[in-house]
């Protein structure tokens, strides 16, 4: 999967960054340059099938979506402690990560996000 790391890796915690629904890394630029400049490293990416990354198998849903940032992150190096930050639709894929990682997860930041409270009303 396509990958953009910026900033550099320190002690402190690394900010993984989910774009919404069918949104991709570059979406997070802005942001990455910005926590750059503050001295924190971040990663964004684009989920199977979106942007730079090739397609993953079938059914694309939130359990396949979270198991592939699994294995990416774990491919990555990437250790805890880690903060979520998540747009629209990727609220509902980060909290299903928050539980499957509780001891990797630092802190979730949801940016006009989609929570399973709000899911369950749609």
């Amino acid at each position: 999967m396509h990958v953009v790391r910026m900033g550099e890796k320190g002690a402190g915690p690394t900010v993984v960054l989910e774009a919404g629904s069918f949104g991709f890394s570059a979406d997070w630029a802005a942001v990455q340059s910005r926590l750059a400049t503050l001295g924190r490293y971040s990663l964004a990416y684009d989920r199977a099938g979106m942007g730079l990354s090739d397609p993953g198998p079938p059914p694309r849903d939130a359990s396949a979506i979270v198991g592939d940032l699994e294995k990416l992150l774990a491919a990555a190096g990437e250790h805890a402690p880690i903060i979520l930050v998540g747009h629209s639709m990727a609220g509902l894929h980060l909290h299903l990560f928050a539980g499957r990682n509780r001891g990797q997860i630092a802190g979730l930041v949801l940016v006009d996000a989609v929570t399973p409270t709000v899911a369950l009303t749609m």
